[in-house]
């Protein structure tokens, strides 16, 4: 089974935490947001709390840098 790139629109609160665990979950994900400033702004956030659940060990090592190489934001 081929799973397409899931595209989420809109980055704020909700946005962000989908396209967190569709990333986690080995996804491609396209993010786009109104306000491009705010799509670049959850890709920040993705990496922030990600590294800090690698550094709790909620997440294994190398987990951040999987997850954010699968994700894009959409002009």
């Amino acid at each position: 089974m081929t799973v397409e790139p899931i595209a989420i629109v809109g980055a704020g609160t909700m946005g962000r935490r989908l396209a967190f665990d569709f990333a986690r979950a080995g996804c491609d994900v396209v993010l786009h947001d109104v306000g491009e400033a705010v799509a670049h702004d959850a890709v920040r956030w993705l990496e922030d709390t990600m590294r800090g659940w690698e550094t709790t060990g909620r997440l294994e090592p190398g987990t951040t840098d999987r997850a954010l190489a699968r994700v894009r934001v959409a002009p």
